[in-house]
């Protein structure tokens, strides 16, 4: 809960530095075009969840833009790893990280992350795999994030460590003023 607690309060933060037109200066019919709204690259299936995912606030939450780097931690079927790649555009990367325990037990786990990096729409995307406490992008991140399944890694039949191993990784990761 400290570290719910932590990471909201780092992304007020950050979204009170920044001008609130560079989180999203769109207009409402822009907003609505944007990507992770219903960008034609995404499969219909994807797009039908939005509606209960709600991709673009959960970008404007995280002041995800284009160019920005992003973590999508244990991305599973690839949702989020879509909406990121869209909104941080050509000039942006997503690190989808599949921890390399997840395909110990299951050796598909990484399987529709690297057919959505062999897409041409989703070609800022790339795979690693590494230990879920010791993940390290090869570069410094604005976000690290992961959807519906921070608690599993609480959970020990899950076999993904240590979770302030996790913790410790992820703001390793970061640049400074990322969330």
């Amino acid at each position: 809960m400290a570290l719910a607690g932590t990471l909201l309060m780092q992304a007020a933060a950050a979204q009170a530095t920044r001008p609130p037109d560079a989180v999203s200066g769109a207009s409402p019919e822009q907003e609505a075009a944007a990507p992770g709204a219903a960008a034609s690259a995404r499969p219909e299936a994807d797009r039908q969840r939005d509606a209960l995912r709600k991709p673009a606030e959960m970008l404007r939450f995280a002041g995800i833009r284009p160019g920005d780097k992003v973590v999508d931690f244990m991305p599973g079927s690839g949702y989020f790893t879509r909406v990121f790649s869209e909104a941080v555009g050509p000039d942006g990367v997503v690190y989808a990280v599949v921890p390399e325990e997840m395909l110990k037990r299951r050796a598909t786990a990484a399987d529709a992350i690297k057919a959505i990096a062999a897409e041409p729409a989703f070609g800022n995307v790339k795979l690693l795999v590494q230990p879920a406490g010791g993940f390290a992008p090869p570069e410094p991140v604005d976000v690290v994030w992961t959807s519906q399944n921070y608690h599993d890694v609480h959970t020990p039949g899950f076999g993904l460590g240590n979770v302030d191993d996790l913790n410790r990784a992820a703001f390793k990761a970061l640049k400074p003023g990322g969330v």
